[in-house]
């Protein structure tokens, strides 16, 4: 397979980046600078659901599997790229709305989905995703879920108690063993239908979670 161009599906990590409602915003020092140590180095203090990340299954399991445990055979290959741009800002994304590109999908493929979530006006007002429409991803055997919203399921209050049912989408992709990417943008750059996706989190011992590069290279 000859592979195209380049496209960058990440978001930069920096200071006023738009979060998840209660994420603090990253923290930068200098530790070093030019001018009184020759170099630059500097300190990154961050969430590590800022950004584009990957949620492992640790994230809504107690046993589940670590960021650093998630094989990276499941974020990358081949992906399919699911156009939701109809849907409102807000609106639940339903088993219907993928059974539309069953033709399209293949056993182990990454589901992208592009809602348009970058152009929203109101950056909290993503759509969600019903259970039935994760449980109908998992029975399609998806090997990994990838998606420009800042979540799966509703905010809700962030002094709450996270369950399956206040996240039920979340437990049921992650605990499917389907690694989920989230916060990606630029998906108005793919052209095509299928893409190679490469996702590279870093590896962070029994972690929920890391900042990832996303690529997507288009087959010529």
């Amino acid at each position: 397979m000859q592979l195209g161009k380049i496209i960058d599906l990440s978001m930069t990590i920096e200071e006023d980046m738009h979060l998840f409602p209660g994420i603090p915003e990253p923290s930068f020092t200098r530790v070093k600078t030019h001018d009184q140590n020759g170099i630059q180095v500097t300190r990154l203090e961050t969430i590590l659901h800022a950004g584009t990340h990957v949620d492992s299954p640790r994230h809504v399991l107690k046993d589940g599997e670590t960021i650093s445990e998630t094989s990276l055979d499941k974020l990358m290959g081949e992906a399919v790229v699911l156009d939701l741009k109809y849907k409102s800002p807000g609106s639940v994304i339903t088993a219907d709305d993928f059974k539309k590109y069953a033709g399209d999908m293949r056993k182990n493929d990454i589901v992208i989905l592009n809602t348009g979530y970058e152009n929203y006006s109101d950056p909290d007002q993503y759509c969600i995703v019903a259970p039935e429409a994760a449980y109908w991803l998992v029975d399609h055997e998806i090997k990994c879920m990838a998606v420009d919203m800042l979540s799966l399921d509703p905010i809700h209050s962030k002094n709450g108690r996270a369950s399956k049912q206040t996240h039920p989408s979340h437990h049921i992709i992650l605990g499917a063993g389907i690694p989920l990417i989230e916060s990606m943008i630029n998906l108005d750059s793919l052209t095509k239908r299928r893409v190679f996706l490469c996702c590279l989190p870093l590896k962070i011992s029994g972690s929920d979670a890391a900042p990832a590069r996303v690529i997507a290279m288009e087959v010529d």
